[in-house]
């Protein structure tokens, strides 16, 4: 029965006794180390920023590149951090790269981020607070926007940083 959900189980046509009782469980990473490229799946930027907890902290391993084909909405506080020659590429032709809530942080350090193939929206969206640490944004968007700052976002700067329209 590992790994079945109730209704599977439910529908078995096994015997069974559901309890009622249950225990409130936390899951966290195991790591908080991005180790795969791809746009999910274990070690993905997606899958540790999913599994982590608020004002975390997520580390680029050496030579690891992100490759994302949809937004990363930002929901909770976090620090993604690469060791200077780390890229999160966005390949996608629609839509915006990053996309930070209202409430929550982003910051993003010693990292480059990229938004490719024409996208009809900037890089980043921000709705709560960015701020950039030795970071490098650049897009080749629609828009003349490379970060889109909305209602009470803010920016701040740290450090030496790049941004530029490809």
């Amino acid at each position: 029965w590992v790994g079945q959900t109730l209704t599977s189980l439910l529908s078995s046509g096994q015997c069974l006794a559901v309890s009622s009782n249950f225990k409130p469980v936390t899951v966290t990473c195991s790591s908080p180390n991005v180790t795969n490229s791809g746009n999910s799946g274990a070690g993905t930027l997606r899958d540790i920023f999913s599994c982590q907890s608020g004002s975390s902290t997520i580390t680029y391993s050496s030579g690891v590149n992100s490759s994302l084909t949809a937004p990363l909405v930002i929901n909770k506080n976090a620090i993604i951090q690469g060791s200077g020659n780390n890229t999160i590429d966005f390949n996608m032709t629609n839509g915006t790269g990053i996309i930070i809530n209202s409430g929550t942080s982003l910051t993003l350090r010693n990292i480059k981020v990229n938004l490719a193939g024409g996208a009809s929206g900037p890089v980043i969206e921000n709705h709560g607070t960015l701020i950039l640490d030795n970071t490098e944004i650049t897009g080749n968007t629609t828009v003349n926007t490379i970060i889109r700052n909305n209602g009470s976002g803010t920016v701040t700067v740290l450090n030496n940083n790049v941004i530029k329209k490809l």
